[in-house]
């Protein structure tokens, strides 16, 4: 038995090929932009505090840091041996003094 090609079955692949190319780059685009936001700097953009610098005191009985919140800043220190957490100094008074 012989086995040939039919010509009008080529052309029905080539194109099948030609049409599905297009919505498989559209698929590939949106496909990368979604990882593109998972990428470490767009990441960044999305979490807070994730590594805090801490600062601290001369003799190591408390640190201080800056903590991001949607309000603004927040600077807060901690007392190591009693590990009470407290603002690292009262804003509205430093608001009253700055004015």
């Amino acid at each position: 038995m012989n086995h040939r090609p039919c010509p009008s079955a080529s052309v029905s692949w080539l194109l099948l090929a030609l049409c599905v190319t297009p919505a498989w780059a559209g698929s590939s685009e949106a496909a990368f932009e979604r990882a593109e936001a998972l990428l470490p700097a767009a990441a960044s953009r999305l979490a807070r505090n994730e590594a805090p610098r801490v600062h601290w005191s001369r003799d190591d009985s408390s640190l201080w840091y800056r903590r991001e919140t949607e309000a603004g800043d927040e600077y807060v220190r901690i007392s190591l041996p009693e590990g009470a957490r407290e603002p690292l100094f009262d804003h509205a008074r430093l608001a009253a003094a700055l004015a």
